[in-house]
């Protein structure tokens, strides 16, 4: 269900050009915009964290494979 007032339609760039696009719009007319989210990031953690000069070491999850996924600690909650 759509709220009353949305207006939705399809882009014919990508996402980066879409948003881009959109922000010059606003802006044009005098507004900001405040934050820009990448979704997307959560799925590339490693390429996200050398993009801000961090680097994420490698971690093993329950299979033997590398995962960068926080993992349970009895003792903390969460452990990086």
């Amino acid at each position: 269900m759509m709220p009353d007032g949305l207006t939705t339609c399809l882009s014919g760039y990508g996402p980066t050009e879409t948003m881009d696009r959109l922000a010059t719009a606003v802006t044009a007319q005098g507004m900001s915009v405040l934050a820009r989210i990448d979704h997307a990031a959560i799925y590339r953690p490693r390429q996200v964290a050398r993009q801000i000069g961090r680097h994420l070491r490698p971690r093993l999850n329950g299979r033997g494979t590398v995962a960068s996924a926080c993992r349970r600690s009895p003792r903390n909650g969460y452990v990086e």
